[in-house]
């Protein structure tokens, strides 16, 4: 027997709780849960074109604003984490959750970012940067590397 939670309203105390406000303990209805997506599980990729390797990715400016309005939720979308191997050091980018900006902005799990506008990326306060440069620039080039082969996502924010 499952049960939910729900706060008693303080217009009307249910007859199980005298006290008001106080969680009380009901009987669910027999119908299995199923999750719901959120609004940002729903969203879809922005307009992007390709040319070999190299993806023109148009992304509105307001949502990148809404991105930065909650910056620390943005950072829980994805995971960015250094590595080092035969084709150099850098960062690669790992867990990124379902219709968030990360996946929006055409990023994949296991793509290794080489740099930005031609800058190598090799610290962890250039990973950074590279955040903050999405809100204040209009373009921007990443360089990255996904599975074994060069790839290049040109940004525009408009």
């Amino acid at each position: 027997e499952r049960l939910t939670f729900e706060l008693a309203a303080r217009t009307a105390p249910p007859a199980t709780s005298p006290v008001p406000n106080r969680p009380v303990a009901r009987r669910a209805p027999d119908v299995p849960a199923v999750a719901q997506p959120s609004n940002e599980a729903a969203a879809a990729p922005f307009p992007m074109t390709q040319d070999g390797n190299v993806m023109q990715v148009r992304v509105p400016a307001a949502e990148v604003n809404k991105a930065f309005e909650n910056f620390s939720e943005v950072l829980k979308d994805a995971r960015v984490v250094p590595y080092t191997d035969a084709s150099g050091t850098g960062f690669q980018i790992r867990n990124i959750r379902p219709g968030s900006i990360f996946d929006r902005i055409g990023l994949n799990n296991f793509d290794k970012i080489k740099a930005v506008n031609g800058e190598p990326i090799t610290t962890a306060d250039q990973a950074l940067r590279l955040l903050t440069m999405f809100r204040n620039e209009r373009e921007l080039t990443l360089d990255l590397e996904r599975q074994n082969q060069g790839v290049q996502l040109n940004y525009i924010i408009e």
